[in-house]
């Protein structure tokens, strides 16, 4: 029997602010380790790679993808606890997320997609999706919440 993972999987809400705020929320470093990560190293350029680190669960690297300012921001990552960063970064199984934000008339609609875990190794596609499908409904709540907090401390 086989079984089929869902390749993508995929968040939507719309955030109470403009979209240029949940732009600088999702590229600048110092905003993005207020709601998402600890720390990042991500410099956004192209073609860049970053690290993400969270204390006390480690670290992902990726490259950054695409920046389309205020509208896409997209970037591969390795979804897994790869540790061995002398493996060249192509050369290990990635996933890529998008962030997509779009004018609402109550704000922005934040659309997080992240695709390719069928191209993961088998034994760690399912958990992966379904590990990720949990964290992303649990980020972007905490990116509407700060942005949320964030407009009203102003």
């Amino acid at each position: 029997m086989t079984v089929t993972v869902q390749d993508a999987i995929e968040r939507q809400l719309v955030i109470p602010v403009a979209r240029q705020r949940v732009w600088e929320a999702i590229t600048a470093p110092g905003q993005i380790a207020k709601w998402f990560v600890d720390s990042t190293t991500l410099t956004l350029q192209e073609g860049a790679p970053f690290v993400f680190q969270w204390d006390g669960y480690g670290e992902r690297r990726g490259r950054v993808e695409t920046i389309d300012p205020p509208s896409r921001f997209a970037y591969r990552w390795i979804p897994t606890d790869e540790t061995d960063h002398s493996i060249p970064f192509d050369e290990v199984p990635s996933t890529l997320v998008e962030f997509s934000l779009e004018d609402m008339p109550d704000g922005t609609r934040v659309t997080v997609t992240e695709s390719g875990f069928g191209g993961l190794p088998s034994d760690i596609r399912e958990q992966m999706a379904q590990g990720n499908t949990e964290g992303w409904i649990m980020k972007t709540t905490a990116l509407l919440d700060y942005l949320v907090a964030d407009q009203r401390a102003q």
